[in-house]
């Protein structure tokens, strides 16, 4: 929890610096979650979010991108519905280069995400996968994650359309019950439309 707010206190000091640009978006994110020693599923998530970009240099190339990403996943799996809620804190650098108004920035960076929301409802009933007491040792799971990702977007005068990839470095749940270890963690594609201002 810490180190989340202290990611969100840098962003915030960071959005008060000189020449900066915005952007929001919507994406659809394609997602896998992995499951080490058995099968995973692929929950589609939906997400809306918002960068700012604050040049660092090199022309006003370079770019330190800041921004906030809430994303809603579900999947049904064997009589069993999984719902997932994301809030991320992403902080990348990028490069962006320009043939006239077209404008390709890859770039690549970190980020830490919150689960408010992960439950899988069956037979009628929902239960938290943060709740001892409504899962079972080895489901529970942890609410914060750090991760990586790379990705590129292409923007043509305010209009702006990418993709990128994220995976998680910590696992969503990483627990044992002998014999039994249940270690899992989540990574997606994202596909994005947005306006830059």
């Amino acid at each position: 929890m810490r180190k989340f707010l202290l990611l969100i206190a840098f962003a915030h000091s960071v959005f008060m610096a000189s020449a900066q640009s915005n952007e929001v978006y919507i994406s659809v994110n394609p997602t896998t979650f992995h499951a080490d020693g058995a099968d995973g599923f692929s929950p589609l998530g939906l997400s809306a979010g918002y960068n700012r970009f604050i040049d660092l240099g090199c022309n006003d190339a370079l770019k330190l991108v800041i921004g906030g990403k809430l994303n809603y996943a579900w999947k049904s799996v064997k009589h069993a519905d999984w719902s997932f809620m994301r809030v991320t804190v992403p902080v990348n650098i990028g490069y962006r280069f320009k043939a006239g108004e077209l404008g390709i920035m890859p770039y690549a960076g970190l980020d830490l995400t919150l689960y408010p929301l992960a439950q899988i409802k069956a037979e009628g009933e929902t239960a938290s996968l943060f709740d001892e007491d409504e899962v079972t040792e080895l489901l529970k799971a942890n609410r914060f994650q750090a991760g990586w990702q790379i990705g590129a977007d292409f923007d043509f005068k305010n209009v702006v359309f990418g993709f990128a990839y994220q995976s998680d470095f910590t696992k969503f749940q990483d627990n044992t019950v002998y014999p039994v270890k249940v270690k899992t963690f989540f990574s997606e594609f994202e596909i994005k439309l947005g306006y830059r201002f």
